[in-house]
């Protein structure tokens, strides 16, 4: 990244935030699609911690950021309006409940009014992990806020099977899909609508946070029905290129002049009859 030459000055890089990391790395990749324009220039606003040299006003929550992006949509791009973060976990009795616990866990300790939900076929494996929660739950030092969350967006769900486990991820369309069943990949084929998706008790959603090499910027709010992760394609714009010979417009053209023709609009119609005249003498 280069960054404006006013405000350079930060901390080592092991201090920045995953998020950061993971919003600058699409830029720095789209700029490399595009080597015959400028280097980009990167801003970033940081809330400064103590012992930086900066002027800049620390806003605190995560939803001023998200108001302020509101705002300003429409008049500058804005890649998305994320939400309170969100897991849903799908599992069976083969599933560890310390594990499914601890993720379920990992996503309430955020900043209150987080979804956590599991939705399983095994009565036994609910009430485990309920336990379980509430162990880990005692033990966690964000303990007031995850217990926040939970109590808003806490749910433990039994269904019949897994077809009906997949219908309810689908309808909530979470940001996180954990599937911890004995197959886990003969459930993808089933998964319509999720922000990303983790197979099997080692692939823990905080591993997609940081290591495992996806953008865990995502979409929140049910927005995952109709959007993806953040990718270099939200930072690059594209345009179409049109060139149409004698031979393809004689092709193409008499069908588009019934299209014209058949919403009423004159004037394209007219366009297109005037060339195919010409050509057909």
């Amino acid at each position: 990244m280069r960054l404006p030459e006013r405000r350079r000055s930060f901390p080592p890089s092991s201090w920045i935030p995953s998020r950061l990391r993971l919003q600058a790395a699409p830029i720095s990749l789209s700029a490399l699609r595009l080597r015959k324009t400028p280097e980009p220039s990167i801003r970033l606003c940081w809330p400064p911690a103590r012992g930086w040299d900066s002027n800049v006003r620390k806003c605190g929550l995560s939803a001023y950021v998200m108001e302020a992006k509101r705002q300003v949509q429409g008049e500058v791009r804005i890649e998305s309006l994320p939400g309170n973060s969100e897991i849903l976990v799908i599992a069976d009795d083969s599933a560890n409940p310390r594990y499914v616990a601890a993720d379920l866990l990992s996503q309430a300790e955020h900043a209150g009014g987080e979804m956590s939900i599991l939705v399983t076929v095994s009565e036994g494996l609910l009430d485990r992990v309920d336990a379980e929660v509430e162990k880990q739950l005692a033990a966690m030092r964000r303990k007031e806020i995850a217990e926040s969350s939970l109590s808003t967006g806490g749910v433990l769900v039994l269904v019949r099977d897994v077809d009906q486990a997949c219908e309810i991820a689908n309808e909530v369309a979470p940001e996180h899909l954990e599937i911890q069943v004995k197959s886990p990949k003969d459930l993808v084929p089933k998964i319509r609508h999720a922000g990303a998706v983790f197979l099997g008790p080692w692939s823990t959603e905080p591993i997609g946070d940081y290591t495992a090499g996806t953008n865990h910027v995502l979409p929140t709010g049910g927005t995952a029905r109709y959007s993806s992760a953040l990718s270099v394609d939200d930072y690059t714009k594209k345009i179409s290129v049109v060139e149409i010979d004698e031979e393809g417009l004689l092709a193409i053209g008499p069908p588009a002049t019934k299209l014209a023709a058949a919403e009423g609009l004159e004037g394209h119609k007219n366009a297109i009859d005037l060339r195919l005249r010409d050509l057909e003498g």
